[in-house]
């Protein structure tokens, strides 16, 4: 499964351009093989954004990219994985 960050997501629904071509791409290629998800920060900086919360959790699992609530315990261990 591949975790999205949510500039994917913004360019995928914002972007313009070859920005957003690959966006979208990389968010389907992902659906379509491994999976996709967001996890819970990327959802509340989406909901920071100017669309309402309900309908990005409803894009997204329309999308077919699933919602996470990753335990903060998970911390620890993608900190030490993203310094290698």
């Amino acid at each position: 499964m591949i975790l999205l960050d949510t500039n994917v997501i913004i360019d995928a629904h914002y972007g313009v351009g070859d920005h957003r071509v690959r966006a979208m791409n990389l968010i389907s290629s992902a659906v379509n093989n491994t999976g996709a998800a967001i996890n819970c920060m990327t959802l509340a900086e989406l909901y920071a954004g100017p669309r309402r919360g309900e309908d990005i959790e409803e894009d997204m699992r329309r999308a077919g990219v699933a919602i996470l609530d990753v335990p903060i315990a998970t911390a620890a261990i993608c900190g030490r994985a993203y310094g290698l």
